[in-house]
């Protein structure tokens, strides 16, 4: 296992099959030249293919990754990437995946509710040769865990609302039309996530349904009418 003691930067590869997720996580981690994101990968092929290009120092694995488990992963990748480079990461918080991580001899593990500091935290440590598996997770103080709908823009609602009505960010980008890609949808998602103090687009849903819609200026205007 290659140690950061001599200062180079710890290369990294995201392997996760929601673009959104890949994009957020390159945005937290990519932070040159202590951690440099080399690769994304969407599927087990686009994976195998990176790590035997150029193996990286960490692999931040999704549990849940598209058709394959990431757990199942690890035999196929072992040729370049030993267990104890792997993170995992998962959005289920009680599925026993943290004690099938230790089992399999993997670097580390974590949820992905966990802030971005937190993640790099997790990245370097797995980085430089040590484990990575915490028993608790650390809240944001009160300040920054209320959710700001006010700060959210034009777009952000617009967003919002086209994602409840189509149930995923692909289908929401063509919902909207010109103008929003996938790309868009996914980086108006990212600074939706940090207004809303959460992460993943269904619990964005579930937030606007519960909290949001009575606040979206577009329903008042109707309201109003």
């Amino acid at each position: 296992m290659k140690l950061e003691s001599d200062g180079a930067a710890i290369r990294i590869v995201i392997a996760d099959d929601h673009q959104w997720v890949r994009e957020g996580f390159r945005g937290a981690l990519h932070r040159p030249p202590r951690t440099i994101v080399e690769g994304l990968a969407s599927d087990a092929q686009e994976l195998l293919a990176l790590i035997q290009g150029k193996p990286p120092d960490v692999v931040l694995l999704d549990h849940a990754f598209g058709g394959d488990d990431g757990l199942e992963l690890i035999a196929r990748m072992a040729p370049w990437i030993p267990p104890e480079r792997v993170l995992l990461v998962t959005a289920w918080e009680h599925s026993g995946t943290q004690a099938l991580a230790k089992q399999a001899g993997l670097g580390g593990f974590l949820l992905k509710k966990a802030d971005d500091t937190f993640l790099r935290s997790a990245v370097e440590t797995v980085g430089t040769g040590r484990r990575f598996f915490p028993d608790e997770y650390p809240q944001p103080p009160a300040a920054l865990s209320r959710r700001r709908w006010n700060d959210l823009s034009h777009s952000e609602w617009a967003v919002l609302r086209a994602l409840c009505a189509a149930k995923s960010p692909k289908m929401a980008a063509q919902r909207l039309g010109d103008g929003y890609s996938s790309k868009t949808v996914s980086n108006h998602l990212q600074s939706i996530y940090g207004k809303l103090v959460t992460r993943g687009f269904k619990n964005v849903m579930e937030l606007y349904l519960q909290e949001g819609f009575s606040k979206d200026p577009a329903q008042s205007a109707t309201r109003n009418d």
